[in-house]
């Protein structure tokens, strides 16, 4: 049984030995200076800043694309655009008006 267990299962998982306490307490581990932990804290509440920013600006613009749709579909366009934007009658015949496409 310890033969197998030293050199692993047949499915590749890893075994891994046991650790006192006294080992692991004498573990020595470096971290950054405070003043630069806090600065890299810092990072990420400033990236979440901005996010929420950036959303409540497309929130907001959500809620004005909404108000120019329900506008143009219930008033069209605004009078200055209309003639540009529109077929000259000459150059597209009435539908309906002895047009082979019929009545619609």
């Amino acid at each position: 049984m310890r033969a197998r267990l030293s050199e692993g299962s047949d499915r590749d998982e890893r075994l891994y030995e046991n650790i006192s306490r006294d080992k692991f307490l004498a573990i020595e581990l470096l971290f950054p200076p405070l003043p630069e932990q806090r600065k890299i804290a810092a990072i990420p509440s400033s990236v979440d800043d901005a996010i929420e920013a950036s959303q409540a600006v497309i929130d907001q613009l959500q809620v004005v694309k909404k108000a120019v749709m329900a506008e143009l579909l219930t008033k069209g366009l605004p009078a200055a655009t209309k003639g540009s934007s529109k077929p000259k009658s000459d150059k597209c015949p009435r539908v309906g008006c002895g047009h082979p496409v019929g009545r619609v």
